[in-house]
């Protein structure tokens, strides 16, 4: 989907910024959360189901957190 989306965008009249944006930003978020689905469901099938909450549980506390220490970091800068 990179590769097409790429192609198709380019020459068409999209600055550099809005292409990055498109391509990596929304492709690169789909990845990821693909890469952590996979990986949640993968323990889940190991019958390693606390694990897999605590996977869960953790990953968005530690995203919250970090996203609140950023923008507390940039607000005080």
């Amino acid at each position: 989907a990179i590769g097409y989306l790429f192609v198709v965008l380019d020459g068409r009249g999209i600055g550099d910024p809005h292409r990055a944006g498109l391509i990596v930003g929304l492709l690169g978020g789909f990845t990821t959360f693909s890469a952590f689905s996979l990986e949640t469901m993968q323990l889940i099938e190991r019958g390693a189901l606390k694990m897999a909450l605590l996977y869960v549980v953790s990953s968005l506390i530690i995203c919250i957190f970090s996203a609140y220490a950023g923008i507390a970091l940039a607000r005080n800068l």
